[in-house]
């Protein structure tokens, strides 16, 4: 009798064990990689609708006015950044890197709500813009479909550009792009996330003859509702969803220069990467989610 409540026990761990290393192992290496490409897509997307500087190149455009919209500047826009995430096409090809460009096509408009106060020489003190975007978001690479994005927030002047003095503004803004997917998950697994964004940027601006320059400082809050879906060996298709958000810092620098329509802005910057996801290594993989984010623009500015 002894002898079998032992076996019956042994019996009963035993099955506890498999249970608890089943439990264990719950999802496949491309479902890691699948959730890391998912945590890290968001955000690149998110910075490639945002751009750095939400209104692209000094205070001032030169140029003629066309008389349309007083005091309003509006300036058409291609934003790109480049999406590097975890290689999903198969099962074979964790270990790569899948490199692309997303890009977003976009129209802003700036609307002087309030021209500030004067104290001293500093003028411009408290002045306040409205600021409105909206883009297209084209399908490349391993990206699917076309989304849309649409944004809206204020730009505060700190300090009016004057002939001694630079121009300084604190900038706020939210965005939204549409949902998009990246992979096909035929073999191996694709994501789909929308984003919504809350930037701010600090800029820091002076022009120089026909010349434009601008420095600043952005940070952003990325979140999203996503999903992911993979497929592993003979199994049928697994999915899974999360809602995430991550706060990422940036660096970015105008260069303008004057036209007789306005002024022609070219941006450059970068923004710092994010940490890894519970069950994916870098160290074995090419893709490091911890590098940064590379993203310029090209705009034509003009006084509406």
């Amino acid at each position: 009798m002894r002898r079998r409540l032992i076996a019956a026990l042994a019996l009963v761990s035993a099955a506890m064990g498999v249970r608890t290393a089943a439990a264990q192992v719950v999802m496949p290496p491309i479902g890691f990689a699948a959730r890391q490409a998912l945590e890290s897509a968001y955000p690149q997307v998110g910075i490639a609708a945002a751009g750095g500087s939400p209104v692209l190149g000094t205070e001032g455009t030169r140029g003629i006015t066309l008389g349309f919209i007083p005091k309003t500047t509006g300036t058409l826009r291609l934003n790109a950044a480049r999406l590097r995430l975890p290689d999903l096409r198969s099962n074979e090809s964790l270990a790569d890197v899948r490199t692309s460009v997303v890009t977003v096509v976009k129209l802003e408009t700036a609307t002087r709500l309030y021209d500030g106060i004067a104290s001293g020489t500093a003028t411009g003190i408290g002045s306040l813009d409205l600021l409105l975007d909206a883009g297209v978001v084209p399908g490349t690479g391993d990206l699917h479909g076309t989304g849309t994005e649409v944004g809206g927030g204020a730009r505060l002047g700190l300090l009016r550009e004057t002939f001694g003095t630079p121009g300084v503004a604190l900038s706020a803004m939210v965005r939204h792009t549409s949902r998009l997917r990246y992979g096909d998950g035929d073999n191996g697994a694709s994501i789909e996330f929308p984003v919504t964004d809350l930037s701010s940027r600090l800029t820091v601006g002076k022009r120089v003859g026909p010349v434009g320059l601008l420095g600043g400082v952005g940070w952003d809050r990325f979140s999203t509702r996503g999903s992911a879906v993979y497929r592993y060996l003979s199994q049928g298709p697994a999915e899974l969803g999360a809602k995430l958000d991550d706060s990422r810092w940036s660096l970015f620098g105008d260069v303008a220069w004057a036209l007789p329509v306005g002024s022609l802005v070219v941006e450059g910057g970068w923004m710092s990467g994010g940490d890894a996801t519970f069950g994916y290594d870098p160290d074995t993989h090419r893709y490091d989610p911890r590098d940064g984010t590379v993203f310029g623009s090209l705009g034509l500015r003009i006084s509406l």
